[in-house]
């Protein structure tokens, strides 16, 4: 699951296995999103479409930008799927997992080095 909170509209991307057990990649939906990115909005916007997949007790990973509301996003959203799962009767022993995207470090870390590089110029 690919969520981004840059902007107001954020897409969500899914791995789907077929019968095949071949992994694909499906863009589920945009939401425009309220103008505070809060963590619960985010939570309600993922939830909402999860839920209407009817995947929410089927996904584990998560991929985002380390932006606080993000972080604070996934730690809201944990117990809301471990609900999904329990009530669905799914038994797992995996752990959530969140990435941060590598080109949300990387534009960071450029950020910080172009901020260095005036301070030492200045």
């Amino acid at each position: 699951m690919d969520v981004t909170s840059a902007r107001r509209i954020h897409g969500y991307r899914s791995a789907l296995g077929d019968q095949r057990v071949e992994l694909r990649r499906v863009l589920l939906d945009f939401v425009d999103l309220p103008a505070e990115q809060s963590a619960e909005n985010l939570k309600n916007s993922v939830l909402t479409v999860l839920r209407d997949y009817d995947i929410a007790r089927k996904t584990l990973g998560y991929t985002m930008d380390g932006a606080a509301n993000m972080t604070a996003f996934f730690e809201d959203i944990l117990p809301e799927l471990r609900m999904e799962r329990e009530s669905h009767g799914v038994k797992n022993d995996v752990s959530e997992f969140k990435l941060r995207c590598i080109c949300h470090v990387v534009n960071t870390v450029c950020q910080v080095g172009v901020v260095d590089e005036k301070n030492l110029i200045g």
